[in-house]
């Protein structure tokens, strides 16, 4: 029996002894019906004649299904099936034909997860969506104090403000107001704060 030690030179954190197994000298046949879901899951790993490829998948499927109520797990383990199953296209049509409730079952896990990650998608999406809203709401109640200011300042220092000045405050941006600010401590006159 193989053993596997962690640790170091002065102390063994972890031993452990394993049964070691070459997938490939096991025949499919004998786990075919197996009630253990990590056998079932296996058979594409094991020795199968090629004409049975198709029958080991589907039961390779129907025991991820029937052993395993996860549905998180199943979906994932499909995967490990497909990947070790190895089907062609040409096989997979035929897989299709001859095992329709099995197909109907991977096709059902891709549904359902293709759902749900539609619907994670649309609720990140809204969550994304309010706190941009929040942040442009912030920023925009930011923009609006700061050309309200510089207006009340403006007037204050210069005298009744006429439309031209008023248009260039409404359509102004953060940086545009920030940089008025500092220019009107050292501006003789309006011009010379937007200039």
């Amino acid at each position: 029996m193989p053993t596997l030690r962690l640790g170091s030179e002065r102390r063994d954190y972890l031993t452990l002894d394993y049964i070691a197994c070459r997938l490939g000298n096991l025949d499919a046949s004998d786990y075919e019906h197996s009630n253990n879901v990590v056998a079932r899951l296996n058979l594409p790993n094991m020795y199968w004649p090629e004409e049975r490829k198709l029958h080991i998948c589907a039961s390779a499927v129907r025991g991820l299904y029937q052993l395993e109520p996860d549905p998180d797990k199943c979906a994932k383990y499909l995967d490990f099936i497909d990947i070790y199953a190895r089907l062609t296209d040409n096989e997979r049509v035929l897989y299709q034909q001859q095992f329709p409730e099995e197909d109907k079952i991977v096709a059902g896990f891709a549904e359902r997860h293709r759902e749900e990650g539609r619907l994670e998608g649309i609720v990140k999406g809204k969550a994304e969506g309010k706190l941009e809203g929040k942040l442009e709401g912030k920023l925009e109640g930011k923009i609006e104090g700061e050309r309200a200011l510089l207006a009340r300042q403006l007037q204050r220092r210069f005298g009744q403000l006429d439309p031209s000045v008023k248009q260039k405050l409404d359509q102004a941006t953060l940086d545009d107001l920030e940089i008025w600010a500092e220019r009107i401590l050292d501006a003789g006159t309006v011009r010379e704060v937007f200039k």
